[in-house]
Order: structure tokens, then sequence, then C-alpha cells
């Protein structure tokens, strides 16, 4: 039956909405992780508003994410733009190509890691995402500073997660500030009254993510091997990242540090809510970060966090955590042994985490997103 003035097909209000088209190669190499969590978090939020479609770009691999996300991705407004596992090899050329093949150009262009060369005429505004600097920082990787300069010379619009970045994206790059926009990830994640099935049942200390390099594992070793209760009491738990490798081990017996004190586990999103959830503390001291999910998601389950006063740190946490130098071992040994043993102060801790956690939500980095987008296509 033909339309009536008064009725209006599904077909044509679709064709009526904007179209972004989020590129994210980053799925074939992240099975958990802050990029690929922020990209799906993304396709959900804007293909949820009653404006937009998105145009998702995702190789065959084993995101958990993605895959977790599949119901909510199964939307009218979402359409997965799928490559064979193959070209998980060549995940940029299959992100500039899937731009090239799709029957209906977007509005906008998101580039979730920088996918530079886009196939897609250059009419098309586009936006990309900046998540740290570490790579010009601490591994003086030319190749990945050309791919970024090529994605700053191609979009019209960057985001970076944290004022912190956004000073290093000018500082290092050369970039003019008026170009970039700060918009702070979020995190979901809720406390689980379930415990991790751990080998014992001592009291412990998290320690989330790689230990390598700048995330500064050595440090908390040497400040863990200065205390008096702390490493009398408390047992050390690695969630993520590599096994404890050997250097690390002949770190910990070098202070005499009992061996059976430092386990490591590979924990699920789920798992990992109840290793924060039940937690003596965090210890997070990075040199360096672009934002900093781990202190967000301690706090979220109600573990007190202590972490490095640098970069991009102090503006996740705010006053809701015990901050630190990175470079002072002594300050950290002083700061785990006054949360351990001060257990109206670590109570302050957890209520003024719990406080923080709440301006930073999903629907609030949607949003923001939604409204830069909107600028581009108006």
């Amino acid at each position: 039956m033909p339309n009536t003035p008064h009725q209006t097909s599904h077909s044509t209000i679709h064709s009526q909405l904007k179209t972004l088209r989020l590129c994210g190669s980053v799925f074939a190499n992240q099975r958990y992780g802050g990029v690929s969590r922020y990209l799906v978090e993304l396709a959900k939020g804007v293909a949820a508003t009653a404006d937009w479609n998105v145009q998702l770009d995702a190789l065959l691999y084993s995101n958990a994410y993605l895959r977790d996300a599949a119901k909510a991705l199964q939307h009218p407004g979402v359409h997965v733009n799928r490559r064979p596992r193959g070209l998980s090899q060549i995940n940029h050329i299959a992100c500039r190509l899937a731009n090239s093949t799709v029957r209906t150009a977007p509005d906008i262009i998101h580039e979730g890691f920088f996918e530079s060369g886009n196939l897609q005429k250059k009419s098309i505004p586009r936006v990309a995402s900046f998540y740290d600097m570490i790579s010009e920082k601490f591994m003086n990787d030319l190749s990945m500073r050309d791919a970024k300069l090529q994605t700053v010379q191609e979009s019209d619009k960057l985001i970076a997660i944290s004022e912190s970045t956004k000073r290093d994206m000018v500082d290092l790059l050369s970039i003019d500030p008026q170009k970039i926009e700060v918009i702070y990830l979020a995190t979901d994640m809720k406390r689980q009254s379930q415990r991790f099935p751990l080998d014992s049942n001592a009291p412990y200390i998290l320690w989330v993510g790689n230990r390598n390099g700048y995330k500064n594992f050595k440090t908390f070793v040497e400040g863990f091997a200065m205390t008096r209760n702390v490493r009398a009491d408390l047992q050390v738990v690695c969630a993520g990242g590599p096994p404890l490798q050997p250097h690390e081990l002949e770190h910990w017996n070098q202070h005499r540090l009992n061996p059976d004190r430092m386990t490591h586990v590979q924990p699920s999103e789920q798992e990992l809510a109840m290793l924060y959830g039940h937690a003596e503390m965090l210890i997070y001291v990075s040199k360096y970060e672009g934002f900093g999910i781990p202190p967000l998601e301690a706090m979220a389950c109600g573990c007190p966090v202590i972490a490095s006063d640098t970069s991009s740190i102090p503006e996740v946490t705010g006053d809701a955590a015990v901050l630190v130098d990175p470079t002072d071992s002594e300050a950290v040994a002083h700061s785990m042994e006054r949360v351990w043993e001060d257990r109206e102060y670590r109570g302050r801790l957890i209520e003024a985490g719990d406080h923080r956690v709440r301006l930073f939500t999903w629907d609030r980095c949607v949003e923001k997103h939604l409204e830069l987008y909107s600028s581009l296509v108006a």
C-alpha cells in the first residue's frame, strides 16, 4: 500500500538518518583492551540514538567486547562489515578497502586506530581518536609517528582521551590545539560479591595490566619490600599482562620476598571485577598513561587506589586516590602501609572513589562524540 501523507516507511526514515562509519582494525589485535572497549561502547551508544546509523568495520577475530555486545549491535541502525580472518595480518589495508566497498557513503568517518590512507572520498568529514603518546615518549617508534601524522593531516578533528594526551599531541606532533577535542573514557564495571578463586585466601594487593618499562612494576616491588606489615600480611596478584618473567622473579627474590606471595592470573572482565572488589588496594604507579582505566575500574568496584601523580592519572582519580611520585619507592611503601593499617582512611578513599567514578559514564562519552559529529555534518 502506498504511503499516505501521514505515513512514513521504515526505509524513508532510515534514509533520513545520518551515518557514522567507525573503523576499528584494533578489533583483530585485542581480545580485551581499552581501545576496543571504547569503540564498542561508542557504536552501541550512537546506534541507540534516533538520528544515527553506524557502519562498524570489524574483522573476524575473537574480541571479547564485540562478541559480548553482539545482541546490542544487532540493531537496525548498525551494520557490521566483517572481513575474513586471513586479513587480520593486514588490518589497515582491510579497513581501507572496506571503506571503498560500502554502497552508502557515510556522513562522517571516525578512525578508531590510525587507519590512514582512507579510500573514500575526501569530502567526507573525518575524526580520529588519539589515546596516548607512548610510542613517541618511550619507544622512538617512527612508523607510529608517521601514521599519526598522516592521520592528523587527513582528519578534520582529533579526539584526545585526556587533557594530558592533548598537551602531548601539541608538544610532540605540533598539532593546532584548536583541532583537538578532549573526551574522557568511562567504565560501567560493577563490584562483584563473588570472590575470584586464588590459591591463597590471604588479603592481596592488585596490579592490573602490563608490568614492563614505563609501567614501573620494579618500583612497586622495591616499595613493597620496604614495608613491614604489608609484606608480611599481603600477597601480590598480577592480573593480565604476560606471565611472570624470570627477570621479574629474580628481582622479587633479590629483595628477599617470598616467591609464594606473588601470583599471576588472566581474568575475564567479570573476574577482574571480582579481583578489584576484594583487593586491599590497586597499585598503579605507571610513569605515563594516556588515560588510566584501571584506577577508574577499581574505584567503581570499591577498591582503594594508589597511583602516580603524573600524566593523565590525576585527571581520572581527582582527590579520590593516593597520588605518589612513581620514581619514589619510599613514598609507594608509605602509602601502602597507610592504606593497609588505617581502615578509616581506607574507607574514605573508597567513598571518594565511588563519587568520582560517577563523573565518567559511557552516556556522557557518547553524548560528547555526538556533539562533535553533529558540528561537522551540520
